[in-house]
């Protein structure tokens, strides 16, 4: 009888052993230190995180709203049209990598257009600091890219920037 309890007790603690333990997600989909959540009202948050875990991680920020600081430039697919580029790190910028600047999109973005063109430096990137929601640009199913749209040499989006500031 103490010999099946014994089997009984092995068994179940290699049972609990194999489980898999999965790390808890911070808000339902963030492991644990890859934002820092910030906002003052509940249904209105942002994860804050670097443009160095954004290119290192892009899957997880992918369709969340995320806060970061970064160098913004404005440049021009065409005369009529300008864009912002937000180079994710400072060295992104100085070597061109455009393939690691995102594009930015949303309801501020006349206004910063108009602080980086009025800096009156050309080229230079000027530090942002902006709220919005990203969208990591993903090659389609033969692992291209749309070669007529920003998503052929740019490595995603951030939308729906509400709050931004120098």
């Amino acid at each position: 009888m103490l010999i099946r309890i014994l089997i009984v007790v092995t068994l179940l603690s290699i049972a609990g052993c194999s489980r898999d333990s999965t790390p808890a997600l911070e808000r339902g989909w963030a492991p644990a230190g890859a934002c820092v959540f910030v906002g003052n009202r509940a249904n209105y948050h942002s994860c804050a995180t670097t443009g160095t875990q954004l290119l290192a991680n892009p899957q997880i920020y992918d369709g969340h709203r995320i806060s970061l600081r970064a160098w913004a430039i404005v440049g021009r697919h065409n005369p009529n049209k300008p864009v912002v580029w937000l180079y994710l790190t400072q060295d992104n910028f100085e070597v061109g990598a455009r393939q690691s600047a995102v594009i930015l999109e949303g309801p501020a973005l006349s206004e910063i257009i108009e602080l980086l063109e009025g800096s009156g430096a050309q080229a230079m990137p000027r530090q942002l600091g902006l709220t919005g929601d990203f969208e990591v640009f993903k090659p389609d199913a033969l692992g291209d890219r749309r070669k007529d749209t920003d998503e052929c040499c740019m490595f995603g989006r951030i939308r729906n920037i509400e709050e931004w500031a120098p």
